[in-house]
C-alpha cells in the first residue's frame, strides 16, 4: 500500500510541474535550468515504466537526422562544438522528456493541474495589463518567480516595455501557450475559459497570438456541430469584439504592430526563405549551426535590413539554414503529418501547430516540448473519447461520423 501511494503522490508531483515546464526554463541555477526538477521526474518515470511506449517514429528520424547532421558540422570551421555538444545534450533531453510525458500522463489527469496553472498565467496577464493601462506603469518585464535565477537571455527587460507577457519571456510566448488551452477548453465546451484564454491572448497584443486565436475560433465555427443560429451569435460577437480591439487604446501596440509590418521583408515570415539562396556547398545541406547568428548578421547587412529583425530567423525556415534541407525538410514534413482530419479539434490544434514555426523558434526547445506533448496528450484523448462515444453512442469527437 505504502509503495501505491508513493506512486501516486510521484504523479501528482509530475502532473503539477509539467504545465509549469516552458517558464521554469527561463531560471538558472548556475548553467542548469530550473526545468531540470522537470525533467527528473519524467525521465524517471520514463526509465521505470513498464508499459510499452508509444513514440512516434518520424519524430525520432527527425531527431536523429538533426543528431547525425550536428555530427558532421563539427568538422566545418565556423563550429563551436563546445555549444554543438551541449545542444546535442539539450535536445537529447527534450526528446526524452516529450516521451516521458506522452507515455507517463494523460490529458484526462493533467487537464486540472493545466487549468490551474493557465488561470494563473491569464491572472497574471491581467495584472500587467492593470499596471500598463489603468495605473499607468511600465512594466520591466515577466513577473517573477525566482529574481535572482532570471537568466537574461533572450528575456525582454527595460523601463519602457508597453505589452504585457505576465510569467513569460515576451507577449508571444504567452499568447501560443494560452492558444492551446484556448483549443483544449473548447473541446472540453468550457466556454468560459476560452473566453477568458481568448481575451488574454487579445490583450498581450501579439500578433501571432491574433492570429492563432481568429483561426481557432473560425475553425471551430465551421466544424462545431451547433445550431445556425449559436454560429451566427458567434460571428456577430467575434465582430463586435474585432471592432473592440481596432477600437481600444489598449490594443493599439499590437495592432499597429500588426499593420505596420513589412512581412514581405520580415526575416520570422518570409525573408527567411530569402537567405536559403545565400547558403553554398556543404552550407545547404547542413546548414550553419553554431554560426548562424554571424550568418543573419552578415545576411542583413548586406540587404540592409533591420539588425533587430536579423538576429533571428524563425523555425519555418530558420531550421533550414541552422541545419540544411535535409532536417528542414523532415521538420516541415513532420509539422504537416501532424493533420489529423479525423478529429475536428485536432484539425484546429494541428493547424496552429503548422502557423506556430512562422512567428517563432519552435524545434527542439521548451517551446516544442510544450506544445507536442500537449498535442499528443490531446491526440490520444480524441481516440479514446471516440471509443467511448462508439461504445455508448454519446456525441463523437469525429468531424464526420462513421456510418
Amino acid at each position: 500500500m505504502g509503495e501505491i501511494e508513493l506512486q501516486r503522490n510521484f504523479k501528482k508531483i509530475c502532473l503539477w510541474l509539467l504545465p509549469w515546464f516552458p517558464v521554469l526554463q527561463m531560471y538558472y541555477i548556475g548553467k542548469i535550468p530550473l526545468g531540470f526538477i522537470v525533467y527528473v521526474p519524467m525521465l524517471l518515470a520514463l526509465l521505470f515504466g513498464n508499459r510499452k511506449l508509444k513514440v512516434d517514429p518520424l519524430l525520432l528520424l527527425l531527431f536523429l537526422a538533426l543528431l547525425f547532421v550536428e555530427l558532421l558540422q563539427m568538422f566545418l570551421p565556423y563550429i563551436d562544438a563546445t555549444v554543438t555538444w551541449h545542444n546535442m545534450i539539450m535536445q537529447t533531453v527534450y526528446l526524452l522528456l516529450l516521451i516521458g510525458a506522452r507515455n507517463y500522463v494523460s490529458l484526462e489527469e493533467l487537464i486540472k493541474p493545466y487549468t490551474v496553472v493557465c488561470m494563473i498565467f491569464i491572472a497574471g496577464l491581467f495584472y500587467q495589463v492593470l499596471q500598463l493601462y489603468v495605473l499607468g506603469e511600465r512594466i520591466t518585464g515577466p513577473i517573477t518567480l525566482f529574481p535572482s535565477l532570471l537568466s537574461d537571455k533572450n528575456i525582454y527587460l527595460g523601463s519602457a516595455l508597453k505589452r504585457p507577457m505576465s510569467f513569460f519571456s515576451e507577449p508571444q510566448a504567452f499568447a501560443t501557450y494560452i492558444a492551446v488551452f484556448n483549443i483544449i477548453a473548447l473541446e472540453r465546451k468550457r466556454f468560459i475559459l476560452a473566453a477568458l484564454a481568448t481575451v488574454s491572448v487579445l490583450l498581450s497584443t501579439s500578433t501571432e497570438g491574433l492570429a492563432l486565436v481568429g483561426v481557432t475560433w473560425a475553425l471551430y465555427i465551421v466544424f462545431s456541430k451547433t445550431s445556425l443560429l449559436t454560429k451566427i451569435v458567434l460571428i456577430t460577437a467575434i465582430v463586435v469584439l474585432a471592432g473592440w480591439y481596432t477600437s481600444a487604446g489598449w490594443f493599439e501596440v499590437g495592432y499597429d504592430k500588426a499593420l505596420s509590418t513589412k512581412y514581405e521583408e520580415n526575416l520570422r515570415l518570409v525573408n527567411g526563405f530569402n537567405m536559403l539562396g545565400s547558403l553554398k556547398g556543404e552550407q545547404l545541406w547542413l546548414g550553419v549551426g553554431t554560426g548562424v547568428n554571424d550568418f543573419y548578421t552578415s545576411y542583413t547587412a548586406l540587404r540592409g535590413l533591420d539588425l533587430r529583425e536579423g538576429m533571428f530567423g524563425s523555425s519555418a525556415a530558420g531550421e533550414m539554414v541552422n541545419y540544411g534541407l535535409i532536417v528542414g525538410l523532415l521538420y516541415w514534413l513532420f509539422l504537416l503529418r501532424s493533420l489529423v482530419f479525423r478529429y475536428r479539434y485536432a484539425v484546429i490544434f494541428s493547424i496552429v501547430l503548422i502557423i506556430i514555426p512562422f512567428a517563432q523558434s519552435c524545434f527542439f526547445n521548451a517551446s516544442f516540448v510544450t506544445l507536442f506533448v500537449m498535442y499528443y496528450l490531446f491526440i490520444d484523448y480524441c481516440r479514446k473519447k471516440e471509443v467511448r462515444s462508439l461504445k455508448t453512442g454519446a456525441a463523437s469527437p469525429l468531424i464526420s461520423p462513421s456510418r
